[in-house]
């Protein structure tokens, strides 16, 4: 995984306090990574409740073999509970390389410890800069990646769903 390039900080709001410290928010989360799934916030919470109810509804219409993005996949709190679609291939999105390394190993011990039949057959994560792609998101546009064309994976016509808390 390589990190995305940080654009230059923008400008403080004009109602800001003088002793305000603007940081990025890449560095924001990658400095937050080892303690973001543990530190309380209550939107996770919220996250652990209405998720799984969600994809409790949404799963049984989900075809055979599904392929499935989580956008902003951050720790893998989501990719886990996609993990128990039998089946699934599972791609994490996310621009935070900690947050992915959190992500990826999280993932890789649930997986193992799921039984063959009711698992994802399949699941990668990949640095995306969500912020910088958005843009193109919508419209398929293919990426350079050194001499390789890729589609972009949010606009894959046989994509069955995204997944984004």
């Amino acid at each position: 995984m390589s990190t995305p390039n940080p654009s230059s900080s923008p400008p403080l709001p004009p109602q800001a306090p003088p002793n305000t410290i603007y940081k990025p928010t890449l560095d924001t989360y990658n400095q937050w990574a080892p303690t973001y799934d543990t530190d309380g916030n209550f939107l996770q919470a919220l996250d652990s409740t209405l998720v799984p109810a969600l994809l409790g509804k949404i799963t049984p219409h989900l075809p055979p073999h599904p392929q499935l993005v989580d956008l902003g996949c951050g720790t893998g709190r989501t990719t886990l509970l996609l993990l128990e679609i039998p089946d699934a291939a599972i791609l994490g999105l996310d621009n935070s390389v900690p947050m992915l390394e959190r992500a990826e190993s999280r993932c890789q011990r649930a997986w193992e410890a799921l039984p063959r039949g009711q698992r994802a057959t399949e699941w990668r994560f990949e640095v995306w800069d969500l912020q910088s792609r958005s843009r193109d998101a919508s419209h398929g546009v293919a990426e350079e990646k050194g001499k390789e064309q890729r589609r972009n994976p949010l606009a894959a016509e046989d994509g069955d769903a995204v997944c984004s808390t």
